[in-house]
């Protein structure tokens, strides 16, 4: 968790569904800790067309879907 006590989760519009991006801002809307920050590009264009990912924290973070990385999201509230 960053030193703030909050999670910046910052992604890419062109790289997210929109059933992530709900399932984000609901994660958001019950754990206030998370602060989304919606991106038009984050410079990643290449990993951006192959595979899913989300930056948390300023760290980016892949997986094979974006429940997966959601999953990542939720680890980092526990810890």
């Amino acid at each position: 968790m960053s030193e703030s006590g909050r999670i910046q989760v910052v992604f890419c519009l062109r790289n997210i569904d929109r059933a992530i991006y709900d399932a984000l801002k609901s994660l958001a809307q019950v754990n206030p800790e998370i602060k989304l920050e919606p991106a038009g590009c984050l410079c990643n264009c290449t990993r951006c067309f192959e595979v899913p990912f989300l930056q948390i924290n300023g760290r980016i973070i892949e997986g094979s879907t974006h429940q997966e990385i959601l999953e990542e999201v939720l680890a980092a509230l526990q810890t």
